[in-house]
């Protein structure tokens, strides 16, 4: 058995390989996942890890205008 080792960020609850391994479909791999120590961050549910996801990754839209003051106070 051959080790690589590679540092990734899950995304939708995938882990992308490196283009560079050039691993081939279908190929059986042993995974073993060491992950980095997150400090003071306790998720305790699925919405509050999808909030996360979105102040770590902010969607930018080109047509976004934020809503005033009064807006923000009428809804």
């Amino acid at each position: 058995m051959q080790a690589i080792e590679f540092e990734s960020q899950l995304s939708h609850g995938a882990i992308p390989v490196p283009e560079s391994l050039h691993l081939v479909d279908g190929r059986r791999v042993r995974v073993l996942l060491l992950l980095e120590e997150m400090e003071d961050r306790i998720v305790e549910s699925h919405a509050a890890d999808a909030i996360a996801d979105l102040l770590d990754n902010p969607m930018v839209l080109d047509d976004f205008q934020p809503l005033t003051r009064e807006q923000a106070h009428e809804r």
